[in-house]
This record gives structure tokens, sequence and C-alpha cells, in this order.
């Protein structure tokens, strides 16, 4: 993923590594962080890089790569799809198997409580979703358990309306340019 300043941040088993800026082909072991568990996903917002793994969710803060700070969140929501993961102007959103997790700045919170139970949720098998931000909604889209493609639609909020579609969408592009959807 890319963070600001010219960062490129890529991981492997368990560790998060960060590019020297404007410098994509440096890769220094010294800006290197771990985390305890292994890592499912990236995803950024603003100065904060959200990683995903199997257990606990962390966010790492810094604008240089040789200043980061690491933090362990206490919730414990393992992120289940990297392709589930998107960024908003809230913060980041992800698949979990409780549910679909908000993280942001001084907000930790699984925004499908009000729609689904755990059990609900387990049915729209969320290791197979893959999602999108489109006119601040999120989009996500799995395969059930008779393989067949399904969506929902989510509208950020207190309390967020849902919309089911029947558009089964295997990948998705927005142009950011023309803010069209492209969807196979």
């Amino acid at each position: 993923v890319e963070m600001p300043n010219g960062i490129l941040v890529g991981f492997t088993g368990n560790q998060v590594w960060f590019c020297e800026p404007y410098l994509p082909h440096a890769w220094p072991s010294t800006y290197m962080l771990t985390t305890e568990y292994p890592i499912v996903g990236l995803g950024v917002f603003g100065s904060t890089l959200f990683v995903g793994t199997t257990k606990n969710p962390y966010l790492i803060t810094g604008t240089t790569p040789s200043a980061m700070s690491q933090e362990k969140l206490p919730i414990t929501q393992p992120c289940v799809a990297k392709r589930s993961i998107v960024s908003d102007q809230y913060g980041v959103l992800y698949a979990s198997p409780n549910g679909l997790v908000s993280l942001g700045s001084g907000s930790q919170d699984v925004v499908t409580v009000p729609l689904y139970t755990r059990d609900e949720w387990q049915q729209l098998n969320p290791s197979t979703m893959k999602s999108m931000i489109y006119n601040n909604m999120y989009m996500g889209f799995y395969t059930d358990s008779t393989d067949i493609v399904k969506s929902l639609v989510l509208s950020r909020g207190d309390t967020p309306p849902l919309i089911q579609l029947d558009f089964p969408a295997q990948c998705l592009f927005v142009d950011r340019g023309t803010s069209d959807i492209f969807a196979i």
C-alpha cells in the first residue's frame, strides 16, 4: 500500500516493511516492524497504517519510516479477508468473523452488529469478501455456501442502512477521474 510522503508498505509473515521515501527499490531492514500474529492485509487512512492480523489489529503511525510508532489494539477482531480491507474518510473497514469492523481516529467498532448476528454474518462467508468504497458506501461481494456470488451495500453512519444487490461481481474498480465503477 502507499502512505503519504512517498512511503510504500508491504508485508511478509508477521513483518511490516517500509521503503525509503520516494525510493521504492530500497527497503532497509531497520524500518521493519513485527506483529505478534501473521498479517492478513494492510490499509491506510491519513498517515496511519492499518495492519490486519489473524487476531488483533495494529495501527502504525508516522510521517517517515524511521519514526513509525506501532500500537496493538485491544479488540480481538481478526481480519479474515485481505480484499475486504477498504479505506474511507472515517478510517478503515474490514471483514472479521463477527462482522464488518470500522477502525478510525478514536473509533473501534463492529458496524454490522445492528444488522447481523454473528451466526447470520458467518452465513455470508466473510473470508470470501471483496470490497470497495463508492460514494461513502461500503460495497461487499461474497460467495455464499452454494457458491453464488452476492453483494451487500452499507451506507456509513450511526446505524448503517443495508441494501443487498443481486449482482455477482468477481472484480471491482473505481476510476478516480470519472467516479465510474467497473465490475466483472
